[in-house]
């Protein structure tokens, strides 16, 4: 699921955690987990407050990214 939510938030502009779990329907601890890993590999910025964060990299770089691991 991970690289479907990459995909999502790398095509949206932005990873807020809210509409991961309602797009993905999936729980609201689920998804925050998938951001802070997507913010782990540098696909997202840190948490800013409650803002969704911003997307680092364009869809050419994450399907790079998914390629290489």
């Amino acid at each position: 699921m991970f690289d479907e939510v990459a995909l999502y938030v790398v095509q949206n502009g932005e990873a807020s955690i809210n509409k991961i779990s309602k797009e993905f329907r999936i729980g609201f601890n689920r998804a925050q987990k998938i951001v802070e890993s997507l913010c782990d590999f540098g696909i997202v910025s840190d948490n800013v407050g409650s803002k969704a964060r911003t997307v680092l990299v364009s869809q050419v770089e994450l399907e790079d990214m998914i390629q290489n691991n």
